[in-house]
């Protein structure tokens, strides 16, 4: 299988910003293993007759299959980027490689070194790196393949952190969207007796399931199939997280009355500040009380139980 490596480098006064602008291009895209790249990494191609110096570039990286849909897909992404361009007035400028699957493993691979998740006890290690465990870290071993979840972006590591403050022993959790499985492994690692997830992408299943495997999570605990959002969903939990986009959120609030115990959690994550009320307000129509409220790097996420104030939903017990 070949890969159409898509790097977009840019110029953008609030860098973080700017690289997730393009990631999100990137995720609403289908794009695998977005990596961002700072102004050190950039390779020093021309970037334009008035371009800043090669060592202020910073670029954001993505992968697109050699399918029937790759050149519609590119198109997208460049309509998207002249739209940012409008909005924001980001410089960028985009260039092509293409490679064969061992190369595209090794490229994006280059990039993903063992990370501490904020200050918790949560370290993210590649399972191709080395690291020297400190006292009373938590060490979730991933290897991504080709799903998303390296626990670099903001989103996830709020997720991570937010499931560790809020799962109980003995809790039964579901992830709606698993990518690579990381968020699954952390409730395990915080003694989830039960371990669900879901996700509309048959690769992804097959990823997390192999870290849940490599983490040594046991097989009984663990339940992953294929289905579209919490449609397929049957059973109860405790804590529910998505780390999806925002509209993706507001679409699946009505299903939580059937999925979410009345004493449950729900973890909301992929949304933009701009999009933060919007969710707040879809949550308290739907009957959500929200707990509490994360905001980083642009990006939030949210906690929130049911308000007692509303008429219980469904059959959660």
């Amino acid at each position: 299988m070949k890969w159409l490596e898509i790097t977009i480098y840019f110029e953008f006064a609030d860098k973080a910003l700017g690289a997730d602008l393009i990631a999100d291009v990137f995720t609403e895209m289908g794009l695998q293993g977005a990596v961002i790249m700072g102004a050190a990494e950039a390779p020093g191609a021309d970037w334009a007759d008035d371009r800043a110096p090669e060592d202020h570039a910073d670029a954001v990286k993505g992968y697109i299959v050699d399918d029937a849909e790759a050149a519609d897909k590119l198109d997208r992404i460049e309509q998207a980027m002249r739209l940012l361009h409008e909005q924001t007035g980001m410089q960028w400028r985009l260039t092509q490689n293409w490679l064969d699957d061992q190369d595209w493993a090794e490229a994006w691979k280059a990039h993903f070194y063992p990370l501490r998740i904020g200050a918790s006890r949560f370290v993210i290690k590649p399972s191709w790196r080395e690291y020297d465990a400190q006292d009373n870290d938590i060490i979730l071993e991933i290897d991504p393949g080709m799903a998303f979840g390296t626990g670099a972006h903001p989103t996830t590591a709020m997720c991570v952190e937010l499931i560790a403050g809020h799962i109980q022993p003995n809790d039964r959790f579901l992830d709606i969207g698993v990518g690579s499985g990381i968020l699954m492994l952390a409730a395990a690692r915080m003694g989830a007796a039960e371990l669900c997830g879901v996700d509309s992408d048959a690769v992804a299943i097959d990823v997390a399931r192999e870290n849940l495997q490599r983490n040594q999570v046991p097989a009984q605990q663990v339940r992953l199939w294929r289905g579209d959002l919490a449609a397929t969903v049957t059973d109860t939990f405790d804590l529910v997280s998505a780390n999806i986009l925002s509209d993706v959120i507001l679409a699946l609030l009505p299903d939580l009355h059937r999925i979410l115990k009345h004493d449950g959690h729900f973890i909301a994550s992929g949304i933009t500040q701009n999009n933060l009320a919007r969710v707040l307000e879809g949550m308290t129509a739907s009957g959500l009380s929200v707990v509490e409220t994360w905001e980083r790097d642009q990006w939030a996420a949210v906690v929130a139980g049911w308000d007692p104030a509303h008429a219980l939903p469904g059959p959660g017990l």
